[in-house]
Formats: structure tokens, C-alpha cells, sequence
């Protein structure tokens, strides 16, 4: 096995499916032009050379020896990973997994159980299944976070959507239900690889574990580049993992996310007290609202009441608060008609901040439009530049989650862009100066960052102290 310069590597292991399991164990940081690990089929055992070493780049001990010899060489380079095998006529995969490095055990929970996502348009991949049994039928989407799968799958905008992570490694760090940002919603999950022995001391569970115990189906082994690649060209489309390839595609292409906010939403209202003294009182409706919204407002001094979809305007003027927030959420925001007539109520009424799905609700309450994208943005990633008096600002790197969009031309008369996503000029967030009420399309909460433009719930805060004493 080839490391370069670049590797930061403290062990690997490779188990040979029926065959056995390959060690090494390397210095923290190689960064020798070249170092090789062997499994030499004519000696059967493992073997190891090194060219021009330095201190820095020395090689460490290597771990058992097994007399097994189904390869020859492995590979290892920053763009490419060569695997060559020789089985006796018979055709298997490398299967990656983290060894207990005290123990010295080997833990491979992966299987060779097939599965297959079948899109829309009958492109048919094949990888293995992980996660929970059985078939699942959704909206096949990306996303481009290198981390935060843990907010990512716990994230209710995710509702009836099946998640490819671009990103080709996932589960490194496991799982940790503290940063859990709501329900797992989502219809599948898929991945290039995932790690079965994450490494943080936060750690209780890993990836398999929780999409089990959730029942959510997962399959890995897919080229997800080659996905992306089709989603980015095609845009969105449905999809099913599946263990049996459909023939029929009918109900596939059919699906639609549907009801998505009466099926995230709170049922009951709940109060989430203030971190110190208490300076405000924000209503905060869920539309599929991220923990982290309430906890944001909370370290600003703020209670904040969290209440159903379904609450009308009478009942939260009713408590005088402070101000309004609207959450994020999933789902096409023009099937939710019932909560923009209640929005209209709230105009001018109260201050109003509006997140995400949020953002889009208060456009069309104001008498805008909405319009679908492509294959719509989401990964920790996204850049959103500040427009102000018209010409482009700063810009901050965002996270974002939504398949819809805002038109801007139709909020003319009433208020102003505020932010546009630099990378396609679509619309990021709207500023309405007569009516204390602004929105952005992307995350200035989000848990697992980046946290570039929290400073907008100060300026929620400001809003609602100048109201309260104009």
C-alpha cells in the first residue's frame, strides 16, 4: 500500500471477504515519497518495503501476519485507489473497516446482502445494503457537507427524501443524539462508504445502528459521483432502494412528497425557557423547525414558545409577543395555503424573522411566487453574498437545505433582496424595512456550521427591541 506526503493515518485494515484480514500501521503522518505494504501471494505473508524514508515518514510495526494470498498489491495515491485481486475464478469486494487498535480485533459489519437504487428513468445501481431492511420509494437529492451527516439525517426537511451524500466517506465520528436536530424523516440514505467503527469520544452509537434503529434503508458501494453527475444534468427525480430491480417504474415515477410540514410539525406547543435573565418573547412556528432555531433565540435571553403549523394568527397575538419566527421545512411551499393566509395576518403586526421553508411562506404571503429548482442546494457549502444599497457585500459561506426558491422580481413593490447565492444568482434572502420583517433561505442556525451569519438573530434581537420601544 502507497501513502503520500499528505496522509495523516494511524491504522488500516483490510478484511478479504472468507479470507481474512490485512494490518498496517503507520506513522501519524507519512511523509515518505513511498511506502509500501505487500501481501505477497507466493509467500503468503505480509511484507514491507520503503523508498528514500525519512524520520518523519517512518513506517511502523506491522500487525499480525496471515497466510492467506487473494492479492497482490494495494495501491494507495490521492486521487485513486487501485485494488488488484485474484480469487480462485471467484469475483469479490475489498471491504474497508477500522480495527480495534488495543484489542487488535477486526470488526467487519459490512455484507454481502445486494440492494439496488433504481431511479426514475430506469438507471439501474447496484451496491450493498446497510441500515434497515426493506424497499423505500423518494425524492432522490444530494448533498455536498464533507461532515454534519448527524444534523443532516436528523434534519425533518429531509421529509420523504432520499439523501446521497457526495462526500465519499460517512460515520467517521458515529453518532451522538445530542446534536440530533429533530426526527429522522428522510426516506433512504446513500452513500460511497461507511465507517462501522467511528472514532470520538463522543461516540455511542455508529451509522448502521441508527438508520436501524430508525428503519431507514441505506445502501453503499454507489458511485456517487457518477449520481450526481446524472442529478445535476437530469435534475431531481425519484427513486428506490430496492433488493429486486422493479419492473415496473410507474409508482416510482408517481411519488410525490406530499403533506410534508402536517407530518413534521409539533403536535402540541412547548416552551423552551431563556438562557439567563428573560428579555423577549418569541413565538417560534414549526413548519419542521431545527433544535438548534430555539436554542439560538434561548442564548439571546429569548423564551421562546414553539407552536404547531396549524396556529393561527389570533392565537399568537393573543400572548403578545415579542416577535415571530418562522422555522425551516420540507415539502413545496404553495401546497401549505392554510398557514400563508394566516402569515398575512401577521404582517406588520409583530416583528417576523423567517428561516428557510419560512422564507418562502412569507414570500407568498406577501403576494410573491415561488418556483422549483433544478436540484436545489443543500450541503454546509453554499456561498451567499449581502446585498446592500444595491451593490454586493460580503459573503458568507452557508448551510442550506431547499429544493424551492423565491422570485424576487414578484416581492418588488413591498421589499428588497438581501442576499443572493453567488454561485447560480438565485434568490437568498429578502428585507421588508416597512413592515420589521426580513428572511433568508439558508441556515444562520445550523449546529454543525458554519456559523458565518448567526449574527442575524441579533439583528432579530434589534428589531424587536426597536419595536418594543418605538
Amino acid at each position: 500500500m502507497y501513502f503520500n506526503e499528505s496522509m495523516t493515518l494511524t491504522m488500516l485494515s483490510f478484511a478479504v471477504p472468507g479470507q481474512g484480514t490485512l494490518y498496517a500501521r503507520t506513522a501519524h503522518r507519512c511523509a515518505s515519497p513511498h511506502i509500501a505494504v505487500q501481501w505477497s501471494p507466493a509467500a503468503g505473508l505480509l511484507s514491507e518495503k520503503s523508498e528514500n524514508k525519512t524520520s518523519a515518514g517512518k513506517a511502523g510495526d506491522l500487525g499480525p501476519q496471515i497466510n492467506h494470498s487473494p492479492a497482490e498489491v494495494l495501491e494507495y495515491n490521492s486521487k485513486n485507489v487501485t485494488m488488484a485481486h485474484r480469487f480462485s475464478g471467484e469475483e469479490n469486494r475489498w471491504g474497508f473497516v477500522r480495527s480495534e487498535r488495543r484489542k487488535g480485533i477486526p470488526v467487519n459489519r459490512r455484507t454481502d446482502r445486494k440492494a439496488y437504487l433504481v431511479l426514475s428513468d430506469g438507471t439501474v445501481f447496484e451496491g450493498r445494503r446497510f441500515g434497515a431492511e426493506g424497499d423505500s420509494t423518494g425524492e432522490l437529492v444530494f448533498t455536498t457537507g464533507m461532515g454534519g451527516y448527524v444534523e443532516t439525517l436528523t434534519d425533518p426537511s429531509y421529509y420523504g427524501q432520499i439523501i446521497m451524500q457526495t462526500f465519499p466517506l460517512m460515520g467517521n465520528y458515529g453518532i451522538m443524539e445530542e446534536d440530533f436536530e429533530g426526527e429522522c424523516c428522510c426516506s433512504g440514505y446513500v452513500v460511497r462508504e461507511f465507517t462501522d467503527q467511528p472514532s470520538n469520544f463522543r461516540c455511542e452509537y455508529d451509522l448502521d445502528t441508527f438508520l436501524k434503529n430508525k428503519g431507514i434503508p441505506g445502501i453503499y458501494g454507489i458511485d456517487t459521483r457518477e449520481l450526481t453527475r446524472m442529478i445535476r444534468e437530469s435534475g431531481t427525480m425519484n427513486a428506490i432502494i430496492c433488493s429486486d430491480p422493479p419492473e415496473d417504474l410507474s409508482e416510482v415515477k408517481a411519488y410525490e412528497v406530499r403533506n410534508a410540514v402536517k407530518s413534521v410539525t409539533c403536535k402540541e406547543p412547548y416552551i423552551v425557557p431563556a438562557e439567563g435573565e428573560k428579555k423577549y418573547n418569541v413565538t417560534l412556528i414549526d413548519y419542521g423547525a431545527k433544535r438548534n432555531i430555539p436554542r439560538m433565540l434561548a442564548e439571546r435571553g429569548c423564551e421562546v414558545k414553539v407552536v404547531p403549523s396549524n396556529t393561527t394568527a389570533s392565537q399568537i397575538l393573543s400572548e403578545d409577543p415579542d416577535g415571530v419566527m418562522l422555522s425551516n421545512g420540507p415539502g413545496d411551499p404553495t401546497e401549505n395555503t392554510a398557514c400563508v393566509g394566516e402569515l398575512k395576518k401577521l404582517i406588520n403586526k409583530v416583528p417576523i424573522f423567517g428561516i428557510c421553508l419560512g422564507h418562502q411562506l412569507m414570500c407568498l404571503a406577501f403576494g410573491g411566487k415561488t418556483y422549483k429548482l433544478k436540484y436545489g442546494h443543500r450541503g454546509v457549502n453554499q456561498p451567499a453574498t449581502e446585498i446592500v444599497d444595491g451593490e454586493t457585500g460580503r459573503t458568507f459561506i452557508t448551510t442550506q437545505n431547499h429544493g424551492y426558491a423565491v422570485d424576487p422580481d414578484s416581492l418588488s413593490d413591498v421589499g428588497y433582496q438581501s442576499f443572493t447565492n453567488a454561485n447560480d444568482g438565485t434568490c437568498e434572502g429578502m428585507t421588508y424595512p416597512d413592515l420589521s420583517c426580513f428572511t433568508v433561505q439558508f441556515h444562520p442556525e445550523a449546529h454543525a456550521g458554519p456559523h458565518d451569519t448567526g449574527f442575524l438573530f441579533d439583528r432579530f434581537i434589534k428589531m424587536m427591541e426597536e419595536d418594543k420601544n418605538a
